[in-house]
């Protein structure tokens, strides 16, 4: 697996981490996204747009990771684009079980998922 970071700025000025994902999440990987995302981290108050690859996964030991997790703390939206529903279906039960699902959304495309991003973090008057 492949995660890269890169900060982003959205076309109506909304600064995000983008999160690529491609081929399976190792529990390392998984490791490092929750320190990043969790309080005390360097990305704790960022909104964050993850895009996964076609074929992106995540493993057995990385589910562990993010079962055990707890994102309750976190109060910025996060985006989780999953091109496939088997893999929406599996982040969205992450999701409920760590504490992430009150303010993070599965997308099945990035459009949908970037505009879902400004609307929450955006001023209204800022949305066209």
């Amino acid at each position: 697996m492949t995660i890269r970071w890169q900060p982003h700025r959205t076309e109506r000025g909304l600064d995000l981490v983008y999160m690529w994902a491609t081929g399976s999440i190792t529990k390392a990987e998984a490791e490092e996204h929750t320190r990043r995302t969790s309080a005390g981290g360097d990305l704790f108050t960022t909104p964050i747009l993850i895009v996964a690859d076609t074929g992106a996964g995540v493993s057995p030991e990385a589910r562990q990771v993010y079962g055990s997790s707890n994102f309750k703390e976190r109060q910025v939206p996060g985006a989780i684009v999953a091109p496939g529903a088997p893999l929406r279906v599996l982040v969205s039960f992450l999701l409920r079980v760590s504490g992430a699902a009150g303010n993070t959304r599965v997308f099945s495309n990035q459009a949908d998922a970037v505009a879902w991003l400004e609307a929450s973090m955006l001023k209204p008057d800022a949305l066209p």
